[in-house]
């Protein structure tokens, strides 16, 4: 299996190595703002990062704008949002995640010959702090703790 963390991504127009989280159990996200899915998520995501963050976890979260060109916000308007919101993990800038397009972001092309596909906006994997994918959750999952105790 690949690990996550020989991965980068941008972050305010910079590449940031994603082995800057490791040893970290990691929640990856594809979010967007306008998804319906959405203030749950970012209320269950906040409280995630609150609770298990101090044991050694975070989440990160990819923007998105493939399904229903539901984040359609400029970097600039990602930045507004992510603070309006109180948001207290990082937040990458906008990557593509559907695995048939060929400008699929590495990380998400990874996530999902792991786990499976990406289906809608919100979609979670759960990552050890080896950074190997190790479990999927769909858009409505909103009760992860006992998943991430097992890898903390």
């Amino acid at each position: 299996m690949t690990s996550i963390f020989t991965h980068s991504a941008m972050m305010g127009g910079k590449w940031i190595p994603l082995s800057q989280y490791k040893p970290k159990v990691t929640l990856i996200v594809n979010t967007a703002s306008l998804c319906s899915f959405t203030t749950s998520n970012i209320h269950q995501l906040n409280e995630l990062q609150r609770t298990y963050g101090p044991r050694g976890f975070t989440v990160l979260a990819f923007p998105c704008a493939q399904f229903a060109n539901q984040e359609p916000l400029s970097p600039d308007g990602l930045k507004a949002w992510t603070a309006d919101n109180a948001i207290t993990f990082p937040v990458f800038d906008r990557v593509n995640v559907v695995l048939s397009k060929p400008d699929v972001h590495p990380l998400f092309e990874v996530l999902q010959r792991e786990l499976g596909p990406i289906r809608w906006n919100y979609t979670k994997f759960l990552c050890d702090r080896s950074g190997t994918p190790m479990k999927k959750f769909q858009p409505v999952s909103l009760s992860l703790e006992s998943e991430i105790e097992k890898y903390l």
